[in-house]
């Protein structure tokens, strides 16, 4: 079976398939697709393969509030669109408030993590994810 990128023709097909699919799951207005939403669903490289198309359609059903799903209920990127996305917002927006965090307790992970109101663990976690890990300290 060939990957969704080159299946082009179907992959606005399966996204209707799954946009009837999750309006009756969710029991949402959605039907359709606009042209631009359309665009944008055969315009992108789909990664994540056919995974990644069930997701998309899945959150645009969820945050549909009319007949016509928008482009705007995409969280796609588009060529030559700089507009950033939510997922790359929220990304940059808890990178900055670990930073300011770390800063304003003089890089003391637990005291920032306890500032947050999470564990340490999931501080951890979060500079990692962000590579944002201080450096070790010396005992010496």
């Amino acid at each position: 079976m060939p990957s969704l990128r080159e299946r082009g023709n179907d992959i606005c097909e399966l996204a209707e398939h799954f946009l009837v699919k999750f309006a009756r799951q969710y029991n949402t207005q959605a039907r359709t697709f606009s042209d631009d939403a359309k665009k944008v669903l055969a315009s992108y490289t789909w990664p994540g393969n056919v995974r990644e198309l069930i997701n998309q359609v899945k959150r645009a059903v969820l945050l549909a509030d009319n007949l016509v799903i928008e482009a705007e209920h995409l969280d796609l990127p588009r060529n030559g669109d700089y507009r950033q996305s939510l997922r790359r917002i929220r990304e940059e927006s808890e990178r900055d408030a670990l930073l300011s965090v770390l800063e304003n307790n003089n890089g003391q992970v637990s005291a920032a993590a306890k500032e947050l109101g999470v564990s340490r663990a999931t501080m951890y976690r979060l500079l990692n994810k962000h590579n944002l890990i201080p450096a070790p300290r010396s005992y010496r």
